[in-house]
């Protein structure tokens, strides 16, 4: 897009009604973008026409300030990571134009408005780029006394608690539901912050030293509408929904005083989201180095009851064309249309002829549909009509080659034959949320409903493939009953479940919305107490049915086993040690254990003794006679030692690891159950899992435990504990009263088995390697 050309005008393609999302500032990472620019000649073009029209405004360079080249100055000033996140946003959203996905709308968070006014072409790239240095110029000459607090509030529930810090605090922007941020004074961000905190609500300081969206602003609002006053806005042919008004606007609206309220009003993100949805958009792509607003999208998505697909473009640590591509392929499977053709344009790479029958075992190209096409067959035929031609084995050998190759792609291997149809999934390297995104592809596919657990419960292909193949002939047999009925069965309809984003979760049920209610108002004991009660009204059993078999995510030879017991926090899935364990893969065995009681239908443990005896049963079944260690994440550690202190002489475990188990009556522990919840109920591929037999199962197991303490060092035990405190600064480590080894990993209470959970591993297996 050059300096002043307005991009075209959207066209209307069904699915297509794609908005792209520019986020404010909190998207950026050192180095981000910097393999794009070697990668990419349309994303480097961009970038060095945004690198001349910043140069008159500020006296750093921007490639320098991507590459970090010595001297340049860092992505701590804000003067320089707004204008710099400003040009990698611009020049992404060139990217995308490049892979044929052209806007029909945009929206922009706080600074974001002014990279979305110049994509929408409202703004040259001279005046975008003036505005961005200036205003982040202005901001810089308040830091220093002010802050920003994210609040996981609805509005209504924040304004009522700002109460006593009125005129010293402000809503800097509602992001969703139950997403709020704060800003104002230091003193009194800290005072709220440690008010929230004590009262069960994880609010978490924003790193900056200055409050935008306050009346902080109002110190540089001359400065700022003089310096201004000589842009010219245009009328843009992509609509912009304005997060100042929340809803479009005419852009020759922008001048200078529309940037002061910009700077100066609150962020009405949620409405705007609001206002698109009501206006039929279907596709929310944020343009960013890393997602930090595609979370509150689909909260306010989900909020809604509306459906759209909500995607993402780098990530952290992901800022190649391949990670570009992945988002590329998330939106073309969703519908959205990407000119592969032109990706692809002077490679050498064309279309192939598709062999006569489709079970060669090898990978060609995809229909629209995302569906293997028969030599001859037409190409516009989709995934219902193409299975519903076939039965017995012809479709079931259909649906184990598209598992499979979706799996190889899943894992990012070049071929479906590196995929054994006996393999369990977590062995070759799944974890929750390339399992969330599969299952999703597969839905789409086979065009058949897949449940949430599907690839939990039936962890191969060959299990998994006689799923699918059973819930087709279901969606069949109902079919044919319908049209026997006076019905209309159209070709294809046989399968029939689907469609649906693998995003559309359940509408949760009054269970699920009382706790959610009660975390989200800061009342979490209040809302275990509801769990515990309800629990009491499920099947108990003395002794526990016998647990399902352990899941095992690695595999090595010559040392102690691993066996991991998840925290009990819904929804307890083994599979939150799935980074975890593949840092020992072809050293030693790692398995997982899944709890007691979370499952639809299983019998609640109705002791501490009766659970114990049955998860010391499964771990010896599990160890199988040969020398295994225990781990425990969370409360998950409770268990361990138990289990420790049950097992007798020839059992024991060779050694115990507690990843950051604090004690059911230590003070933190509300802190950290707040910051389970409210971060994985964040992440999709978990928050998808519970319900109400897994929140119930957390109500009793947590119930059991109250006031349990251990009672003897059963084995050497390692504490592992996260660097970065529950709460902050107020918070206070883990207490272990036994006899063990302590070390420090980086990352939070959730983060070191997640994004740091390589660093948590090689911490575990240097405490083994001596002797175990």
């Amino acid at each position: 897009m050059q300096a002043d050309e307005a991009a075209p005008a959207p066209a209307a393609r069904g699915r297509d009604k794609v908005v792209l999302v520019f986020p404010g500032q909190g998207s950026q990472w050192a180095g981000m973008a910097s393999e794009l620019l070697d990668q990419s000649p349309r994303f480097a073009a961009a970038m060095a026409r945004c690198e001349r029209a910043l140069a008159a405004h500020t006296d750093w360079n921007l490639t320098d300030v991507v590459r970090g080249a010595p001297g340049a100055p860092g992505l701590d000033r804000v003067d320089v990571v707004q204008p710099v996140l400003f040009a990698v946003m611009v020049s992404l959203a060139e990217t995308w134009r490049a892979l044929g996905v052209t806007p029909s709308a945009v929206v922009g968070h706080s600074q974001g408005e002014i990279a979305a006014a110049h994509v929408a072409g409202a703004l040259s790239l001279d005046d975008a780029a003036r505005i961005v240095a200036l205003r982040s110029r202005a901001l810089y000459s308040i830091t220093g006394r002010g802050g920003m607090l994210s609040v996981p509030l609805p509005r209504d529930r924040v304004d009522t608690l700002l109460k006593p810090w009125a005129g010293r605090l402000s809503v800097a922007a509602v992001n969703g539901p139950a997403a709020t941020v704060l800003s104002g004074d230091a003193d009194a961000i800290e005072e709220a912050r440690a008010q929230l905190v004590a009262d069960g609500v994880r609010a978490r300081t924003v790193p900056v030293d200055f409050a935008s969206h306050s009346s902080h602003v109002e110190a540089v609002r001359e400065e700022l509408t003089s310096r201004l006053a000589g842009v010219r806005p245009r009328a843009s042919r992509i609509p912009f929904y304005s997060t100042v008004t929340a809803q479009r606007l005419d852009t020759r609206e922008l001048d200078e005083e529309y940037w002061y309220r910009n700077l100066r009003g609150t962020v009405r993100f949620e409405e705007t989201t609001r206002a698109l949805l009501e206006s039929r958009h279907t596709v929310f792509v944020e343009v960013s180095p890393h997602p930090v607003l595609t979370i509150g999208i689909q909260d306010t998505v989900d909020a809604a009851d509306a459906m759209a697909v909500v995607s993402g473009t780098l990530r952290r640590d992901k800022g190649d064309l391949a990670q570009l591509f992945a988002s590329a392929g998330r939106l073309f499977a969703a519908g959205v249309h990407v000119d592969w053709a032109g990706v692809f344009a002077g490679t050498g790479a064309a279309p192939v002829e598709l062999p006569p029958y489709v079970f060669q075992r090898e990978r060609y190209w995809l229909d629209r549909d995302g569906v293997h096409v028969p030599s001859g067959a037409p190409r516009g035929a989709g995934a219902a009509r193409r299975f519903a031609e076939l039965s017995g084995a012809e479709r079931a050998g259909l649906i184990s080659e598209v598992i499979t190759e979706e799996l190889a792609l899943a894992l990012g291997r070049g071929e479906s034959g590196s995929v054994a149809p006996t393999e369990t999934f977590t062995e070759l390297g799944l974890n929750s949320l390339s399992a969330m995104e599969l299952r999703g592809r597969l839905a789409s596919v086979t065009g058949v409903r897949l449940p949430v657990t599907v690839l939990f419960d039936h962890p191969t292909v060959e299990q998994l493939t006689k799923v699918v193949d059973e819930l087709m002939e279901e969606a069949e047999t109902e079919a044919e009953t319908e049209a026997g009925q006076g019905g209309v069965a159209s070709a294809g309809a046989a399968v029939r479940n689907v469609p649906v984003p693998a995003s559309a979760a359940a509408a949760p049920t009054p269970l699920m919305a009382l706790f959610r209610s009660a975390c989200a108002s800061g009342r979490i004991s209040e809302g275990l107490r509801l769990l515990g009660a309800a629990a009491h009204l499920r099947e108990e059993a003395a002794s526990p049915a016998a647990p399902r078999p352990p899941i095992r995510f690695a595999r090595g030879a010559g040392q102690a086993a691993l066996v991991c017991l998840p925290s009990f926090v819904a929804p307890a899935s083994p599979y939150q040690f799935a980074r975890f364990a593949s840092a020992f893969r072809g050293e030693r065995d790692v398995y997982a254990l899944t709890a007691a009681g979370y499952a639809d239908g299983e019998p609640l443990p109705g002791t501490v003794a009766s659970l114990v005896r049955a998860q010391a049963d499964a771990v010896r079944a599990c160890a199988d006679g040969r020398p295994f260690v225990l781990v425990g994440y969370s409360s998950g550690g409770w268990l361990a030692q138990a289990v420790a202190e049950e097992l007798a002489a020839g059992d024991r475990p060779s050694g115990v690891v507690l990843l950051d188990s604090y004690l059911p009556d230590d003070p933190e522990i509300l802190r950290i159950q707040s910051t389970l919840f409210d971060e994985l109920a964040t992440k999709p591929e978990v928050a998808d899992l519970v319900d109400d037999a897994n929140l119930t199962a957390m109500g009793r197991h947590l119930d059991l435990f109250r006031g349990w303490t251990p009672r003897r060092a059963a084995a050497p035990t390692l504490m592992v504990r996260a660097e970065e405190l529950p709460g902050g600064d107020d918070g206070a480590r883990s207490r272990w009263p036994l006899a063990h080894t302590e070390v420090s990993v980086p990352g939070s209470h959730v983060s070191m088995i997640d994004a740091f959970a390589d660093t948590t591993a090689r911490a575990v297996a240097s405490w083994l390697r001596p002797s175990r």
